[in-house]
């Protein structure tokens, strides 16, 4: 149960933060010549929190 409210809350927290950073306007991340949006990294981390909120729990 533990693992699961600390998924939903890693995914909560993506959330905060995809929608924080637009309304900053910040929505680029430039790395060498790679330009990575920052919703796309803050949506990776809000798909491993729902992964670890619907996985079943190893008994």
């Amino acid at each position: 149960m533990e693992r699961k409210i600390k998924g939903l809350a890693l995914l909560l927290f993506s959330i905060l933060l995809t929608l924080g950073f637009n309304a900053m306007g910040w929505t680029r991340f430039d790395f060498a010549f790679f330009e990575i949006w920052w919703a796309a990294i803050f949506i990776l981390l809000g798909a491993v929190g729902l992964a670890m909120a619907l996985w079943p729990e190893d008994k």
